[in-house]
């Protein structure tokens, strides 16, 4: 288990729950749109989660993503349809990558974890979030997924949770200080 075990070690046990900026004493919460169409909603938001990312990683970075497929039912010797998905959008899963299967009981379904090292500028990267921003809009194609972005070297993790916002959550004081004063205006008071 090579990723995960640093993941829990740096972030706990609580790195894949939603609302990650309340779990962490180091966090900040940035809103993506202003509102609008869901096409301008869906451009406006990847447009600002894409310049957070360049604020934070201006030169090639990578990242270890763990991205979530939901199933009603067990696979077994099959892909989650969401990976399918992907693939139908030209998204290669890398050759080396750990699967992780939980039950959600409150959900009822599946939850397939799959954790790998990814590029945050190359195309797969792309694809990921274009899924994770326009997935509830309708933007097409697109797929249900969840996807949390692991700096391991920084201490950092990021989830944009939609088309409205991302967490970023940091293990080591001043490590979001430059995000937060360049993007102030876009600041969600976390509670």
């Amino acid at each position: 288990m090579k990723y995960i075990n640093t993941i829990n070690s740096l972030f706990g046990e609580a790195y894949l729950e939603n609302a990650l900026a309340y779990n962490y004493s180091i966090s900040s919460r940035f809103e993506l749109n202003d509102g609008g169409t869901y096409i301008q909603m869906f451009l406006e938001s990847f447009e600002r989660f894409k310049a957070i990312l360049n604020c934070l990683y201006p030169k090639k970075a990578k990242f270890v993503v763990a991205t979530c497929f939901y199933e009603p039912k067990k696979l077994v010797r099959k892909l989650p349809d969401g990976l399918k998905k992907l693939r139908q959008q030209d998204f290669n899963l890398p050759k080396q990558y750990q699967r992780l299967v939980s039950y959600d009981a409150d959900w009822e379904t599946y939850v397939y974890v799959y954790l790998f090292e990814i590029d945050i500028w190359s195309p797969e990267f792309n694809i990921i979030v274009w899924n994770i921003l326009g997935g509830d809009l309708g933007i097409e194609p697109s797929c249900e997924i969840s996807s949390y972005f692991f700096d391991l070297e920084n201490q950092i993790l990021i989830h944009p949770y939609d088309d409205r916002g991302v967490d970023i959550v940091a293990k080591k004081k001043g490590s979001l200080s430059q995000i937060n004063k360049k993007f102030k205006k876009y600041k969600m008071e976390i509670n």
